[in-house]
């Protein structure tokens, strides 16, 4: 079970470096720094279809798994906050992945389907963001060097996040500090789930 645990928060990382990087090949000219990682499952782009497939759909389940895992493992009210928030994690990667967003990501009235993915995303992003904070108040696993690292990565992910903002207003590398802010979260998940391995 600790070995599954560790294997399971591992995974994202891996799977979704490997998924990008096979999704954006088959996007003719795609850029991972000027372009976000759903507009390859953007309503019409070329890989609207595949990149569900590859990324959104196994990545769900990985991260529902590792959440059933964690509750599993740890038998405290902190961990099993946490395991919720990725169960949750997961399940909008999945709604993410079911409804893509608009073609054009600076478009002034998006689709049904592009105001669905944009809450998904949000809800993603929080499910993560939260318990970066919250698990630093759990007092009976978590070392104080293990709670100093959380907050290292809660800063780095709002670094991140501040900066894709200004970097989505003047289009210049959105996609790489997307990836960058996602990046710090799914660090920090790994780090969790081998700490508690």
């Amino acid at each position: 079970m600790n070995d599954l645990l560790a294997f399971f928060g591992l995974l994202p990382l891996a799977w979704l470096f490997i998924g990008l990087y096979i999704a954006g090949r088959l996007y003719p000219q795609y850029s991972h720094t000027k372009q976000f990682c759903s507009e390859l499952g953007a309503l019409g782009s070329p890989t609207q279809k595949i990149s569900p497939i590859i990324n959104n759909f196994p990545l769900g389940v990985i991260f529902c798994i590792l959440g059933m895992l964690m509750i599993q493992q740890v038998d405290n009210t902190i961990i099993f906050f946490t395991a919720l928030c990725v169960i949750i994690h997961g399940i909008g990667t999945v709604i993410a992945g079911l409804f893509g967003m608009d073609l054009d990501p600076y478009i002034k009235t998006p689709s049904r389907s592009g105001i669905i993915h944009s809450w998904a995303g949000f809800i993603m992003f929080i499910s993560l963001l939260l318990p970066q904070v919250i698990i630093l108040f759990e007092v009976e696993f978590l070392s104080y060097y293990f709670k100093l690292a959380s907050f290292c990565y809660f800063v780095l992910t709002l670094y991140f996040t501040v900066q894709l903002k200004l970097s989505y207003h003047q289009k210049t590398v959105p996609g790489l500090y997307q990836r960058l802010s996602y990046g710090a979260q799914l660090v920090w998940l790994a780090h969790l789930s081998v700490y508690l391995a």
